[in-house]
């Protein structure tokens, strides 16, 4: 049989752990007897080259040829998104069948594709969703007639971003290709930029052979036709105004003049108008002062580069003229950089105030990657480390294999010795910038990395990490899995039912922290105000978050089984208490970004209840959260 993308997806988050069959059927979005259906199939795919096994509630794969496996998982991968690709060429096969006939019934569609009725029904099905995120549809009954129905800057827009396939087979003049070419190179436009260029040039022409000519009452800012873009391509106004008649150029030449106005920022050099400039630099500090304000860091003005700038400026167009950018990657970068997407967020909402459009998620993607080089932080402290010293009584093997993790965590550059346990002296830490260990030593704590596991490279990461995050705080503590949970005490978990009001969930946690002497007597009017002018809530978790005047980081968390008077889907609060001054920058970010994961970790938010005890609170967060 043939694997769908669930097989995929289950041997992929198999891969990355062994996983709970609870777990794995949610991810999946199947029920458990489905899922260990799937894993049977898999099982027999594969041919011994894997095992999926299943050890009580918990499913583990074991790899038996790793080289034939991985070329046999890339192969079955390829065909899945083949199939997918196929699914998307049909459609587009039908799209342009209705529109080139005007009128079709579904059986010229199915004598025309050669598929049954039952399948060009289902992909009008899926086309009908497509269609209507550019305001086009289909209109009409399968076995009267169907018609493409929308304005014509709306088809060409789709056909530009979603329908193209089918002109890369179709050659373009000469002459066009070849001062496309030469634009491409003045101008260093990057290879997608250029595509999209190319096609819009392509589908303007084919819309114009075929007498469908843009709306009589398209409205355009004029500045767009004075611009130096559109003085760009000025050669191909030119072989219209020659092959054409009777045809409102500027018109016809705004969606190939857009692509260039919305292009990705490349050019490092290039100079931007004091005009945007200003309009830019607004943003950013508007951004600058809403970090501080909602998250308590401080950004650093020299984030904001030229190449970012460019970015922004580019990005400024794109939304302006709608110029939908294909980031499958958005959603990934999401997920891998919690705390980062969310500052982008942040700088994407100062746009939306200075034009009143909203940015799209896909271009929040893109934007995450400048603020994900700014949290690298930690990653860069763990790779400035030199010295490092081995504690260690399981003898020369033990060694051996600790000395290779560290060189793959610290890199080739750093220096090892390795301790005997009889040897040890406590004089000796000062020689090191850090010692791991595999002998507890209670009393030296904040000063040696103890490791339970010694075969566990994950573990030796996570807890190097956590080192550097609390080497600075006065205190011990038995590092978790979880930052949430390294901050909290059972008196800082709470239960409530729904007959409060979110706010008033909020200020009850804050008088308990004010009660505490944690925090000062204004903080709770601080929290109150920040949640009336911004609402803290995403989705299913709460997370209302303000600084105060005392010393310490604080977290408190109320559980609700039914959510709360005014939101009733509600099922987490998270509040956070940051300190104005002296703040542990690197251990705020780690919160933030696990709160954030928590937020869009409905498996974990769906184990939550009034039943559930600080211990396994705890339990739940450390198996589910980084590390």
């Amino acid at each position: 049989m043939k694997l769908n993308r669930k097989h995929i997806k289950i041997i992929q988050l198999l891969l990355n752990n062994h996983t709970s069959i609870e777990r794995l059927s949610f991810l999946v979005e199947v029920s458990e007897r489905t899922l260990l259906n799937y894993v049977k199939q898999i099982n027999d795919y594969f041919d011994n080259r894997i095992a999926i096994t299943k050890i009580q509630q918990n499913l583990t794969i074991y790899i038996e040829n790793e080289h034939q496996f991985l070329n046999q998982l890339d192969e079955v991968i390829e065909l899945t998104e083949n199939a997918h690709s196929e699914h998307d060429n049909k459609m587009e096969i039908i799209f342009f069948q209705i529109l080139k006939n005007k009128i079709c019934t579904i059986d010229d569609i199915a004598e025309y594709t050669f598929m049954s009725k039952t399948s060009v029904s289902n992909l009008l099905k899926d086309m009908k969703a497509e269609l209507e995120v550019y305001d086009v549809s289909i209109i009409g009954k399968p076995n009267v007639g169907l018609y493409i129905s929308g304005r014509e800057y709306d088809i060409r827009k789709l056909i530009i971003e979603k329908f193209s396939n089918k002109y890369l087979s179709i050659e373009i003049d000469l002459q066009l290709r070849e001062q496309l070419l030469e634009l491409k190179k003045s101008l260093k436009l990057d290879e997608q930029t250029y595509q999209r260029l190319v096609v819009a040039v392509q589908v303007t022409i084919d819309r114009v052979d075929e007498k469908a000519f843009m709306d009589s009452d398209l409205a355009i800012d004029n500045n767009v036709f004075v611009s130096n873009d559109y003085k760009a391509i000025d050669f191909v106004k030119r072989y219209l105004t020659e092959n054409y008649e009777n045809l409102e150029i500027n018109k016809e030449l705004i969606l190939v003049v857009i692509q260039l106005m919305g292009r990705r920022a490349t050019i490092l050099d290039e100079l931007i108008s004091s005009s945007e400039a200003a309009l830019i630099d607004d943003i950013i500090a508007h951004t600058i002062d809403d970090v501080i304000k909602y998250f308590g860091i401080e950004i650093d003005d020299g984030l904001f580069t030229k190449d970012i700038r460019l970015h922004i400026k580019y990005l400024i167009n794109r939304i302006i003229f709608d110029i939908r950018l294909n980031n499958e990657s958005a959603i990934e970068m999401k997920k891998r950089f919690p705390f980062a997407f969310e500052l982008s967020k942040v700088l994407g909402e100062n746009i939306t105030k200075a034009l009143n459009l909203k940015v799209s998620e896909e271009e929040l993607g893109y934007l995450t990657i400048y603020f994900s080089i700014y949290l690298e932080k930690l990653e860069q402290e763990v790779k400035d480390i030199s010295k490092v010293a081995i504690l260690t009584d399981y003898g020369l093997s033990v060694y051996k294999l600790l000395k290779n993790n560290v060189i793959k965590l610290f890199g080739q550059q750093v220096e090892i010795t390795m301790i005997e346990k009889a040897d040890f002296n406590e004089e000796d830490l000062d020689n090191y910038e850090i010692v791991i260990s595999t002998v507890k030593e209670n009393r030296l704590f904040n000063r040696i990395i103890y490791i339970e596991d010694a075969f566990d490279e994950q573990i030796l990461k996570l807890k190097v990490e956590q080192f550097l995050i609390y080497k600075d705080l006065n205190r011990k503590n038995i590092f978790n899995k979880s930052v949430i949970a390294d901050c909290m005490t059972e008196n800082d978990l709470y239960y409530l039912d729904n007959k409060y009001t979110y706010q008033e969930m909020i200020a009850m946690m804050a008088d308990e922290l004010y009660e505490q002497n944690k925090v000062d007597k204004d903080f709770k009017k601080c929290i109150i105000n920040r949640e009336k002018s911004k609402s803290t809530i995403n989705k299913k978790l709460g997370f209302p978050h303000a600084s105060h005047k005392k010393s310490s980081i604080c977290i408190k968390i109320i559980l609700l089984e039914n959510g709360c008077a005014d939101y009733h889907d509600l099922k987490i609060i998270v509040l956070i208490a940051t300190p104005e001054e002296a703040i542990n920058e690197a251990l705020l970010i780690r919160i933030y970004e696990e709160v954030l994961a928590l937020s869009t970790n409905t498996f974990l938010i769906s184990k939550f209840s009034h039943n559930t005890n600080f211990y396994e609170f705890k339990t739940l967060l450390n198996q589910e959260m980084k590390g």
